[in-house]
C-alpha cells in the first residue's frame, strides 16, 4: 500500500506542478493586472517574472513533502537531512549572488532552483530504492500541461479568455488522470486496508 500510494500521489501532484507551472507563466500578467491593476504589470515595479518563477517553485515546493515523508517513512533522515541542508545553502548562494543584479526576481528564482534541487534529489532517491517507479505510460501525466502550452499561447490577445481556458484544461486533465487505474488502484487499497483494521483491532483485543 505504501508504494502504491507513493506513486500515484507522486504522479498526480507531478501533473498538478506542471499545469500550475506553464498556467502560472502564461496567465500571471493577467492576474497580477486583476488583483492589482497595471501597477506590477509594467515598468520596474511589473512582478511578473517574480509571479512566473514562483509558480515553478511551487510546483516543485507541492512534490517535495510527499517525497520526504517517504524518505522519513523508510528511516533515510540522515539522506533527507543531507539535502535539505544542499537545498538551503544553495538558496542562500544563489540569493548573494543574484540579488545585486536581479533585485526582487533573484529571491523567487534562488527559491525555485533550490525547491528544485531538493525535489529532484528526493526523486532519484525514490527511484534508485525502488519505492518510485517510472514507465513510459506515465508521461500521460503531462499532457495537460502540454496541451496548456500549446493552446494558451495563442490565447494572448484575449487574457481573461487565456485565465478560463487554462483553468479548464487544467482542472479537467486532472480530473481524468484522477481516474486513471493506477489513481483507482490506491483507492481502492487504502479502502481495503480502512476495512479490515477494525476487525484487526477487535481480534486483538477480544480475551
Amino acid at each position: 500500500t505504501f508504494r502504491l500510494q507513493l506513486n500515484a500521489l507522486t504522479r498526480w501532484l507531478i501533473a498538478l506542478s506542471c499545469s500550475m507551472a506553464v498556467g502560472g507563466h502564461f496567465v500571471g500578467p493577467w492576474i497580477l493586472g486583476f488583483l492589482y491593476g497595471d501597477t506590477y504589470t509594467q515598468g520596474t515595479a511589473s512582478a511578473v517574472p517574480v509571479f512566473q518563477w514562483l509558480s515553478i517553485g511551487l510546483g516543485f515546493a507541492l512534490v517535495t513533502p510527499v517525497l520526504a515523508v517517504a524518505c522519513l517513512a523508510q528511516g533515510q533522515d540522515a539522506l533527507l537531512m543531507r539535502i535539505s541542508l544542499i537545498g538551503l545553502s544553495l538558496n542562500i548562494a544563489a540569493n548573494l549572488w543574484w540579488v545585486p543584479q536581479l533585485g526582487p526576481q533573484a529571491a523567487a528564482l534562488s527559491w525555485c532552483l533550490s525547491e528544485a534541487w531538493v525535489m529532484t534529489a528526493l526523486l532519484i532517491a525514490a527511484i534508485h530504492q525502488g519505492h518510485l517507479h517510472i514507465r513510459p505510460r506515465d508521461g500521460l501525466y503531462l499532457l495537460p500541461s502540454i496541451i496548456m502550452l500549446i493552446v494558451l499561447p495563442q490565447l494572448t490577445p484575449w487574457p481573461t479568455m487565456q485565465f478560463l481556458v487554462g483553468c479548464l484544461i487544467g482542472l479537467s486533465g486532472l480530473i481524468v488522470l484522477h481516474q486513471q487505474p493506477a489513481q483507482r488502484a490506491v483507492r481502492q487499497a487504502v479502502a481495503a486496508t480502512a476495512q479490515t483494521d477494525p476487525a484487526k483491532r477487535t481480534s486483538s483485543t477480544s480475551p
